[in-house]
């Protein structure tokens, strides 16, 4: 009876190898951030950071960088081509808030929206 030795080694190496040229091969398809994406992350984080800043006792910022929003610490990244056009510092503090617009626009197609905070509690609205 004869042994196989290696016969293993090699018999993987060689799967590896054809996976590894079929996932080269592949086209990778990233899905693109969409608005809804921003919508959704900003109502978490800002519902987190908001509870964790009131509880003790300290103010959050809100603000647009060039690209992305930032609540407290933590960065939301805009849909492709879509950029803060002119933002304000709004400051949430416990039982205040000193309200503030921060407005994108599409550097391709020129559409716009708004993130309108109000003053006092902090409500909002997207525009």
């Amino acid at each position: 009876m004869l042994k196989r030795s290696g016969g293993v080694l090699v018999e993987v190496m060689v799967v590896c190898l054809l996976l590894g040229a079929y996932l080269a091969t592949t086209p990778v398809v990233f899905k693109q951030r969409t608005w809804q994406d921003v919508y959704q992350e900003f109502d978490h984080y800002l519902l987190a950071v908001r509870q964790s800043r009131m509880l003790n006792n300290k103010k959050m910022n809100v603000l647009g960088g060039q690209t992305s929003m930032l609540i407290g610490h933590v960065r939301i990244k805009l849909p492709v081509n879509w950029q803060v056009k002119k933002t304000k510092v709004i400051q949430m503090r416990p039982g205040a808030t000193n309200g503030g617009t921060i407005y994108f626009e599409n550097i391709k197609t020129k559409a716009r929206k708004k993130l309108v905070i109000q003053l006092g509690g902090g409500t909002y609205a997207w525009r």
